[in-house]
């Protein structure tokens, strides 16, 4: 899926870091009983959108840790930044990253021990 807008990126010597905008795979507007934020999406006062946040080895291109998080809406993609979803999708993704490291080094050194 094609992503709306990037948010925000860094980068390391070995890895980079991006956390971009995807359309929402399923919006859920339960909570809006009178149709007011529907409509503020819809003449784009508001954007609703998914937000990823990716951790990309450099030398392989392999993304080695993700984390998402749905159905944000808010003024504009870039609010995000500020929004307690970000920090947790950074934790989360640099996390699952590690785990992918820690996982391949296992592997290594089993396959080296056998």
């Amino acid at each position: 899926m094609a992503a709306i807008a990037t948010i925000w990126n860094f980068q390391t010597s070995a890895f980079s870091f991006e956390c971009i905008a995807l359309p929402c795979s399923s919006l859920c507007l339960g909570f809006d009983d009178s149709g007011e934020v529907a409509d503020m999406i819809d003449d784009f006062s508001l954007v609703a959108f998914d937000a990823q946040v990716k951790v990309t080895h450099k030398a392989s291109g392999a993304v080695i840790g993700s984390a998402f998080f749905g159905d944000v809406i808010l003024n504009d993609c870039s609010d995000f930044l500020e929004h307690p979803g970000f920090r947790l999708l950074v934790r989360e993704s640099v996390a699952n990253a590690r785990k992918t490291l820690d996982s391949l080094v296992m592997a290594r050194i089993s396959k080296l021990a056998a």
